[in-house]
Parts: structure tokens; sequence; C-alpha cells
């Protein structure tokens, strides 16, 4: 399942690239898949999964429900709130194990990818509610500041900075700085020791 969900984040970050007028939709509906998907894959937790359906099926329901700034709003707070438990349980599983497996290390990369998503949503929060956050953003109404604001959280988390889009309000500013620290605390501290003890324990010389 951690590997299927991985491929849906992908999906989602290809499909935000399309510019069109369906891209929006297409977004929503992929983003909508990734919740489910995300579901699925703390199904095991059977507590935290029911926490999860609580959080997630109101975020699903909000996808269909765009344009009011209070149910844009409201789902919003949602899908982060529902991104975040995710990210949690998710951990949980990854250092409860004992071992390092492909599905750990897909895990790990889901959370990462996650990260992206749900920064995105807070900057999307905070430029709906305080127009003018955010320089660069291009004028084509809610899908396509959040396709800015998607590529935007990406890039911070990646700390490669182009400077096309950049935050201006100090709420803005505060959510880039936490975004970026936290993406590259993540990388060092998780992913990169994951993937060592992953090829650790299949290198010849460690069963040996």
């Amino acid at each position: 399942m951690h590997h299927l969900l991985l491929g849906l984040t992908l999906l989602l970050i290809a499909v935000q690239t399309i510019g069109n007028e369906n891209g929006g939709l297409y977004s929503r509906i992929v983003l909508g898949g990734v919740i489910v998907g995300s579901m699925a894959a703390v199904y095991e937790r059977r507590k935290m999964f029911f926490v999860g359906l609580l959080l997630g099926c109101p975020t699903l329901i909000s996808l269909a429900f765009q344009g009011n700034l209070v149910l844009t709003s409201a789902g919003l707070v949602l899908g982060i709130a529902t991104i975040a438990f995710v990210c949690v349980v998710l951990l949980l599983g990854i250092y409860g194990r004992s071992s390092v497996s492909s599905s750990s290390v897909s895990a790990s990369l889901v959370v990462y990818l996650l990260i992206g998503i749900m920064w995105s949503m807070a900057y999307l929060l905070v430029e709906t509610n305080a127009p003018g956050s955010f320089y660069g953003l291009s004028d084509t109404g809610l899908d396509g500041t959040r396709r800015d604001l998607f590529y935007y959280s990406f890039v911070t988390l990646t700390t490669v900075g182009y400077g096309d889009i950049g935050p201006l309000g100090p709420g803005a500013r505060a959510l880039a700085i936490l975004e970026a620290v936290i993406g590259q605390f993540y990388l060092v501290v998780l992913v990169a020791s994951l993937v060592g003890m992953f090829l650790s324990e299949r290198s010849p010389h460690t069963k040996s």
C-alpha cells in the first residue's frame, strides 16, 4: 500500500503542472485519491484509522465545494489536519519496525512528499485569507494560485529557491522558513538513515 500511495503522490505532483482549465479538477481528484490511499495505508492501526476517517471524509467532501472563502478555508484546514495526522501515523509505523524494508523506505518518501503537499495547503490558506502574502503568483483564480503555491512549496522544501515566487507577509515567511528547515532535517535524519540501513542489511558483507 505504501508503494501505491507513493505513486499517487508522484502523480499529484505531475498533475499539478497541468495549466489548462481542467487542471484544477484533475488535481483535486488525484488529491482525493491520495487522501483515500493515506487512510488505507494506516488501516492496520484501527483506532487511528477511525480518527483518520473523521478527518478525511469531510476533507473529501470539501474538495467538491471550492470557491467560497469559508468552505475553501475549512477544506484547507481539514486537509492540513488530515495529512499531518497521516504523516504522524506513518512515522510511528516506520519507527515501530525492527528492520527496514522497501515499504518503510516508500513510507518515508511518502511522508516527505506529503509535507510538501501539506505546506502548499497552508500557503494557500494564508493567501486566500490575506491576499498579497506572496509575490509572483499568476492571476488565474483559485486553481492557478493553488498550482503556483504547490510549485513554491516543493521549491522551498528542497531549498532550491528560484525566487520567481516568494513570501511577503510575516505568516507566509514564517511558514517558508519552517518548511525549509523541516525538509532538510527530515532528509538528513530519517530518509538517509533508512536508506543506509536498508542497503547495509542487504549487503553480502553484512550477512556474512
